[in-house]
């Protein structure tokens, strides 16, 4: 009996990192892409709100902010949001809610009967364009 393991030409398995062992934390701010289809005539308006906001801040910021409080309020009120015809275009705006409100769109979906989560984003999304019409 050897007292180096290199001497006797055996090796012990390592014990394996608490990392590997343990799953990850996920951040808490972590984000989902969301893509809406819009129509040029809706996309221009969303353009011309854009002047309501910060200079600073980006379309796709003023699309999320737009879309989150859409859904804060689709919760409370979901009547204040009527079905609309869903028109798939070629032309996307992209919002990136946090997963809280991610999941709140998908409670909402399953509200709603729908199937898709761009329909229930598109169906937000056109009534916020409806109210903000110049």
């Amino acid at each position: 009996m050897y007292l180096n393991s290199i001497l006797a030409g055996r090796t012990e398995e390592k014990p394996k990192s608490l990392a590997v062992t343990r799953p990850r934390k996920e951040r808490s701010d972590k984000i989902k892409d969301v893509k809406i289809p819009l129509t040029a005539e809706e996309w221009g308006t969303l353009q011309r709100l854009k002047l309501k906001y910060p200079k600073d801040w980006t379309l796709t910021d003023m699309y999320t902010k737009l879309l989150v409080d859409a859904i804060v309020q689709a919760r409370q009120l979901p009547d204040a949001f009527p079905e609309v015809k869903y028109k798939a275009s070629s032309n996307f705006i992209t919002c990136k809610p946090t997963v809280l409100h991610h999941d709140m769109l998908k409670d909402l979906c399953v509200q709603w009967n729908l199937r898709s989560l761009r329909k229930a984003a598109y169906r937000l999304m056109a009534q916020v364009i409806k109210e903000n019409r110049l």
